[in-house]
């Protein structure tokens, strides 16, 4: 990741809200995800497109290790020690779903990448809990 990229980053995570649990079921407890989305033109792109970013648990306050993130359920990629992905796509619509054992999974539905565009993705996954 570039120095901009770890910037945005730093400060998006300072400012997390703390967040509340919901229960969904008499057996058990989910706490909310959110993903948040930043778009940048990198022309060093040359016409293709771009999506990198982390997946964080809500819960834990951590990075998450090979969370699965896949485009369109074919193109994928697990994310590093550090919690990072990325993927280098041609322009197009995506389903973009990241997921992570005993986290709820995140969808983000018709997102557009253009050419020359990178698209920074935050996906903080709740916790899910059967008992």
């Amino acid at each position: 990741m570039n120095k901009l990229n770890l910037i945005i980053l730093i400060l998006y995570l300072i400012t997390l809200c703390s967040c509340a649990t919901v229960r969904t079921t008499k057996h058990g407890y989910s706490i909310k995800g959110e993903v948040s989305k930043t778009v940048l033109l990198d022309k060093n792109l040359n016409g293709k497109s771009k999506i990198s970013g982390m997946v964080y648990s809500r819960d834990s306050n951590t990075f998450l290790s090979s969370a699965n993130v896949l485009a369109n359920s074919e193109l994928g990629t697990v994310t590093n020690n550090n919690g990072e992905f990325e993927l280098e796509l041609p322009a197009g619509i995506y389903e973009i779903h990241a997921d992570y054992v005993g986290h709820s999974a995140l969808k983000i539905s018709k997102l557009e990448l253009l050419p020359n565009q990178h698209v920074i993705l935050i996906f903080e996954l709740g916790t899910v809990v059967i008992y």
